[in-house]
């Protein structure tokens, strides 16, 4: 509050603090970063020969051998014998096991072409659902094609299953795929299209 037209203590004093504040955000920030730059910097460095007086080109070099490897390995996980061997050894380890099975998966959407659908929770409800239809069938009881419609969330993109009537989705002309991305990142990804 100004008194006279002079700033109070108390505001200046508040004031400050947030500007501190935000500035050792900030520094601790920029710290963290570039300790972290150093330390694979370092990592790099410490690992096999370094065959240059340069540190730089060192660092280049590995950074082109480990590119070379890494595309090594992409060729022979295209061989089908080659991918069960590798894919059956690290599936055996626990968190290598969890993220081959989710990549998996995320390949299979990919190679089927699931349909991202929409539809409503219940009549008149105004709460839409996105997901997409992983099967669907005629269920003989009622008399209806039903579609069983993978609901994702936020933190993982596999979160509920609903068995709803093929007649209340509305097919949104996307695929599985970007809805998962859209699920992943937010909505900051949503390839809409045109």
């Amino acid at each position: 509050m100004r008194r006279g037209g002079r700033m109070s203590l108390k505001t200046l004093v508040g004031s400050q603090f947030s500007l501190f504040k935000n500035g050792i955000l900030l520094t601790l920030i920029i710290v963290i970063a570039f300790c972290l730059i150093h330390w694979i910097w370092g990592l790099f460095l410490s690992i096999g020969y370094n065959p240059f007086s340069a540190q730089w080109a060192n660092l280049m070099f590995k950074i082109i051998v480990l590119l070379a490897i890494s595309y090594s390995i992409g060729i022979a996980l295209e061989t089908v014998v080659l991918k069960k061997i590798i894919t059956g050894i690290l599936s055996k380890l626990p968190l290598v096991g969890f993220l081959l099975d989710s990549f998996n998966h995320i390949e299979r959407i990919k190679k089927d072409g699931l349909p991202e659908v929409t539809f409503e929770l219940t009549l008149n409800s105004g709460i839409w659902l996105k997901g997409w239809v992983s099967n669907e069938w005629h269920d003989k009881k009622i008399g209806k094609v039903l579609c069983g419609v993978v609901l994702p969330m936020f933190v993982h993109p596999i979160g509920a299953y609903a068995c709803i009537e093929k007649d209340k989705l509305i097919y949104t002309e996307r695929q599985a795929l970007e809805n998962i991305t859209t699920c992943l990142s937010g909505g900051l990804i949503d390839k809409q299209k045109k």
